[in-house]
């Protein structure tokens, strides 16, 4: 049921009808583990590695040029402010 999908891709290995025909990859950003989890936010599935490349580039990019020294993706996104750098990430996802 694709209206309840959120992209995990743990059906695709095990699934008896191929639902999913088109192949692509699946990016999260902002994830962070020990006494604050926090699940990533997902980018659209991207479908070609051109996309890709241009979509992790711009996400090590912009942390690179925002970050304190030591600090965490995470920390740094909540610092920061997540909006503008999804739209820095939107604007590499569409080639722009």
């Amino acid at each position: 049921d694709r209206e309840k999908c959120n992209n995990c891709a743990r059906c695709v290995k095990s699934c008896p009808t191929d639902a999913w025909s088109e192949s692509g990859y699946i990016v999260s950003f902002g994830g962070l583990f020990g006494n604050k989890i926090y699940k990533g936010e997902n980018v659209p599935i991207i479908r070609d590695k051109e996309t890709l490349f241009r979509v992790t580039d711009v996400m090590h990019i912009s942390f690179l040029k925002a970050m304190n020294a030591g600090e965490r993706f995470r920390l740094t996104l909540e610092r920061i402010g997540k909006e503008e750098f999804k739209k820095e990430v939107q604007a590499a996802y569409e080639d722009r």
